[in-house]
């Protein structure tokens, strides 16, 4: 075989030998370095972070990080983690992005929905669906119980078509079912005590506590004094409660029931 050609193959052979244990140096040494070949880390758990302490977190660890969503929650801090992706617990290799959604710096707008007229309890219901939250309950006067009369936002009014920021306190006020109507205690002193509980319910009132005091020269069963009074010339209004006073002993029914009562 002629020199030369021994000479090229033996260059030949070299190079390849060079080539292959180059091949071997880059795959079995410096890209199992260079990529962490076999190291993994565990996905700490991120949810409800602020977005500061989130940040730090992952790059003290070597992970890095991007924002992919965000979108309100009520009841969160603004820039709170919501959700992420690897979720907690993935194993992934360093410098790995982790990706998270959060809670918007402020709270997104909506219109104010109308309330006048709907009961307390569905009211409460549809601000939350709106992303509200049910505030104070105050009582004002008016015949229609637990219905919604007025909205307010701190010490303001607010009406339908408002524009309010999500996650808003909202205080609501609504009727007692007792209207705005007074009128003086109706009298009841010399009437019998079913006619007593007659005028009592005809009046729009509700008869309460009924006692028994033993009165001279007064027929058995009369009412003789009631409270609130119509002697003194007391104000009611519907719904209020008037307490009655019997001329008589207490009946043996109702005194066997306060022993049975002490007695327990």
């Amino acid at each position: 075989m002629d020199s030369n050609l021994k000479k090229l193959f033996k260059h030949l052979g070299v190079i390849l030998g060079i080539t292959i244990i180059g091949l071997l140096v880059f795959f079995k040494i410096y890209l199992p370095i260079r990529t962490n070949h076999g190291e993994t880390l565990t996905v700490p758990g991120l949810e409800g972070m602020s977005l500061e302490e989130a940040a730090d977190f992952l790059e003290k660890r070597n992970l890095r990080w991007a924002i992919y969503d965000s979108s309100y929650v009520v009841d969160m801090p603004p820039l709170s983690v919501i959700s992420q992706n690897p979720a907690r617990g993935s194993k992934v290799k360093e410098n790995r992005k982790i990706y998270l959604s959060i809670t918007p710096q402020n709270p997104p707008l909506i219109v104010f929905p109308d309330l006048k007229d709907v009961t307390l309890s569905s009211a409460r219901k549809i601000l939350m669906s709106f992303g509200l939250k049910p505030g104070k309950v105050r009582y004002k006067p008016d015949l229609a119980a637990n219905v919604v009369l007025e909205t307010w936002v701190n010490s303001s009014q607010i009406s339908p078509g408002d524009s309010v920021a999500k996650g808003t306190l909202i205080d609501l006020i609504v009727g007692d079912g007792r209207g705005t109507t007074r009128f003086k205690v109706p009298q009841l002193v010399g009437l019998t005590l079913e006619e007593g509980e007659y005028a009592i319910l005809g009046s729009g009132l509700v008869v309460g506590i009924i006692d028994y005091e033993l009165v001279e020269d007064i027929e058995l069963g009369t009412i003789v004094r009631t409270y609130p009074s119509f002697e003194r010339g007391d104000i009611v209004r519907i719904g209020d409660r008037i307490d009655l006073w019997i001329c008589g002993n207490k009946p043996v029914s109702d005194t066997l029931s306060s022993l049975e009562i002490d007695e327990e």
